[in-house]
């Protein structure tokens, strides 16, 4: 075979926690629409933030192995039943989430660096260049949040200070 078995288990528990992101991301998602009537958020959230969890990444992190006729084990999701107090608590907990998942994620193409598999490392570090996007946006709501706190009016002018996706792309 043409991938380490070192690869081929940090590779796969990546694909895991990708699918756990897009768990906790959703149920983010729905507090803030929920709970908190932050629709325009959540909707921003659950179309560029969860989708891309386990489409993009979670997708993607899988054919790296995969064309190499490695399956992927999925492991179990948990739950995902967090509450959450205030928006400022989803965004901070959002925030949280997207750099501990760039982390495990650099962290994960170095051992495949370090394994010598350069053809999995090589596809990993395109993956890394579209999560970074991710986590300067939510760097910017957390900023923004910190400004606003509470007041409504962050749901209303989310699409002034928001820049993933498309314009004019049906979400």
């Amino acid at each position: 075979m043409n991938i380490t078995q070192a690869t081929k288990d940090v590779v796969m528990e990546m694909v895991h926690e990708c699918f756990v992101a897009n768990s906790k991301v959703d149920r983010m998602q729905s507090i803030l629409n929920a709970k908190f009537a932050y629709v325009n958020t959540a909707n921003l959230i659950h179309h560029d933030i969860a989708h891309a969890y386990s489409g993009t990444f979670g997708d993607g992190i899988a054919e790296t192995i995969e064309k190499y006729n490695v399956p992927i084990e999925y492991g179990n999701i948990p739950y995902a039943v967090e509450d959450y107090e205030t928006v400022e608590n989803v965004i901070q907990a959002l925030l949280d989430l997207v750099i501990d998942f760039q982390n495990k994620l650099n962290k994960c193409a170095k051992e495949t660096l370090d394994n010598m598999d350069l053809h999995v490392y090589a596809e990993l570090l395109d993956i890394i260049e579209e999560h970074n996007p991710i986590v300067e946006q939510v760097i910017l709501l957390q900023d923004k949040i910190k400004l606003y706190q509470n007041n409504p009016a962050f749901d209303v002018h989310i699409d002034h200070f928001w820049f993933l996706g498309e314009k004019g792309e049906e979400r």
